[in-house]
């Protein structure tokens, strides 16, 4: 920063001290301004030494940091390739241990789907047992409760007839044993 405004510094003193020229008036066309010539020469002379001077260390340094720079790129793609054609090796080896155990792959494959099928089925067919017999209970269960429903219904019907029976049979009874109370206390008074 210091050396940028040094080198501004200068250079705006360089345009200043060569844009004064001569003090005015008129000039002479066929005169040659030696003394401005001179003058600028050494302000230009002064401006490059200066920018000699200021510059001598930092553009050197900055090609360096770039060369450096460009030098670990190169370091960092090659380090990429080489990685990359080792992967594209590795998946080339895969790719053809694939195609060997392709066929081998595919039979084996076939087999499990074979297995996993025939499981399927055994499986399918003793849940379908299972049902059967799950339902088969249920049925048997449901016929024996519909059965004892039935014989209560046959047990309280028969019990309300046998009763309504009794009942009739003690009233017929009952009234048959008054008329013969009575008729038999009527032979008494008489």
């Amino acid at each position: 920063m210091k050396s940028l405004v040094f080198a501004l510094t200068l250079v705006l003193s360089v345009v200043v001290f060569a844009s004064g020229g001569e003090g005015g008036g008129e000039h002479d066309v066929t005169h040659i301004p030696w003394e401005a010539i001179r003058n600028q020469a050494i302000n230009i002379g002064i401006l490059l030494a200066a920018m000699i001077f200021m510059l001598r260390k930092s553009i050197p340094a900055a090609f360096q940091a770039r060369q450096a720079e460009f030098l670990e790129e190169a370091k960092k793609t090659e380090a990429a390739l080489k990685l990359a054609e080792a992967e594209l090796k590795d998946i080339k080896t895969r790719l053809a241990d694939l195609e060997k155990t392709e066929a081998a792959s595919v039979a084996k494959a076939e087999k499990e789907a074979i297995v996993a099928g025939e499981k399927i089925v055994a499986d399918s067919q003793a849940q379908g047992k299972k049902i059967v017999d799950d339902t088969s209970l249920i049925i048997n269960a449901e016929v024996l409760k519909a059965k004892s429903q039935i014989r209560e219904k046959i047990i309280s019907q028969s019990m309300a007839i046998t009763e309504q029976g009794i009942k009739a049979s003690a009233d017929a009874i009952t009234k048959k044993s008054e008329s013969g109370f009575l008729q038999d206390l009527g032979q008494v008074k008489a």
